[in-house]
């Protein structure tokens, strides 16, 4: 197929020690130049992160300190690329990156196409996140989310601007950036849209972890998935997860104190995983995993149950 024009999208916030990095890998793929424009959107840094993007041969855009949903979509509009591709600041990729997210435009129908992401770090808690990709995403093989709605991250993602055009921007109301890319990705699924996953296409993350960061995100994520869920009238999902939090903070408590714990770990961990822990078992040893995900599922419920409350 001929390579169709590409505009790269890369938010940045305080990312000095960072987006050289980055910048050198993606200045440095494998793609025609003349098909190609880098914009890199400021949201308002106050270090040296100018100074260093403006070194590169990319369009440089400054905005004030409004998010990077706000960024994405100044990026957008200030670009002229048939593919919008978007990564982020504290990412690396590799040569044939670009070309492996554009060969999944071959097929006219897929609307998407998204990649896997590798972080730098080999402890524990980088290895959870791996984990939960694989229960997200499936890490074995391709998948096309055409049948049923999945979201995939803006750090390794490709979207045809003609599906933008006709599903809008990032939604910019939501409180916190959590929920944003799972809203955009959800309208492009209402709207026909193919998603493709393409694991293989990979990036590398230079994104720090750490179980109190991991935590707090899931608690900031929880309680935006419930507001998607509000915005976009799942009334359905927005109960059923109200309902799997009375389940985590009241039900599982008693049977813990009927001495049921195990049999509750049992119930709420791995029987809703088999079908993907089927997919990773080859790829890892997963029960220290499904144990953590165990307790993480509190830190949702507890989100989730201040948000019935509107705290």
């Amino acid at each position: 197929m001929t390579l169709p024009t590409v505009s790269i999208i890369i938010p940045t916030y305080n990312r000095e020690d960072k987006i050289g990095n980055c910048l050198e890998s993606v200045t440095n793929v494998d793609y025609p130049k003349n098909k190609i424009e880098i914009v890199v959107v400021d949201d308002g840094s106050i270090d040296q992160t100018k100074e260093i993007v403006t070194k590169f041969p990319v369009k440089f855009l400054r905005q004030k300190h409004k998010g990077p949903a706000m960024a994405r979509n100044n990026g957008i509009e200030h670009s002229r690329g048939k593919i919008i591709v978007f990564t982020d600041s504290d990412c690396v990729v590799p040569r044939g990156w670009l070309k492996g997210l554009v060969a999944g435009f071959a097929d006219k129908k897929v609307a998407g196409v998204g990649g896997s992401i590798n972080h730098i770090d080999n402890s524990f808690a980088v290895k959870y996140e791996q984990y939960r990709r694989y229960l997200l995403y499936g890490d074995l093989k391709d998948n096309i989310f055409s049948n049923g709605f999945r979201y995939l991250p803006t750090c390794n993602l490709a979207i045809r601007r003609s599906i933008i055009d006709k599903v809008g921007l990032f939604d910019v109301t939501f409180g916190y950036a959590a929920a944003e890319d799972v809203d955009f990705c959800y309208r492009i699924f209402r709207a026909g849209g193919v998603v493709t996953y393409k694991p293989n296409v990979k990036i590398k993350h230079y994104h720090a972890q750490n179980w109190g960061k991991i935590a707090k995100r899931r608690f900031v994520q929880a309680k935006e998935i419930l507001r998607f869920y509000e915005k976009r009238k799942l009334t359905k999902k927005l109960w059923l997860n109200y309902g799997i939090s009375f389940v985590y903070l009241v039900v599982l408590p008693s049977l813990f104190i009927s001495q049921l714990f195990f049999v509750s770990l049992l119930l709420m961990t791995l029987v809703p995983h088999i079908k993907n822990l089927r997919k990773v078992r080859k790829k890892i040893n997963y029960l220290p995993f499904v144990l953590v995900d165990y307790f993480m599922y509190y830190v949702d419920s507890f989100a989730k149950f201040l948000h019935f409350l509107r705290f």
